[in-house]
C-alpha cells in the first residue's frame, strides 16, 4: 500500500512540476540525521524534499527539528513538505 501512495505521489510531483529526474529512497538508519547526511555525500542531489509532520509539545520541548537540523547543516536545498493529518 505505501509503496502505491509513494508512486503515486512521485508521478503527481513530476506531473505538477514537468521535471522528470525524480527520485525516491527510503533510507534507514538508527540515526535518521546520518543517514540522510550519508545520502547526500553519497548521491549528491540536486534537492532534498522532506515531509514534516505536526509535533506533539513533548517532542517539541524535548527533542530537536530534523527539518531545522537539515536546514542549517547541510549545503543542499531543502524542500520541506508539511504532512496534514487525517
Amino acid at each position: 500500500f505505501e509503496d502505491m501512495e509513494i508512486a503515486r505521489f512521485k508521478e503527481q510531483v513530476i506531473s505538477e512540476s514537468g521535471y522528470n529526474n525524480v527520485t525516491y529512497r527510503l533510507i534507514e538508519d538508527k540515526d535518521v540525521f546520518h543517514g540522510i547526511n550519508q545520502y547526500l555525500e553519497q548521491f549528491k542531489p540536486d534537492m532534498l524534499a522532506i515531509s514534516m509532520r505536526s509535533r506533539t509539545l513533548f517532542e517539541r520541548m524535548f527533542s530537536r527539528s530534523l527539518t531545522k537540523r537539515l536546514a542549517y547543516q547541510t549545503h543542499t536545498p531543502l524542500l520541506a513538505l508539511h504532512i496534514a493529518k487525517k
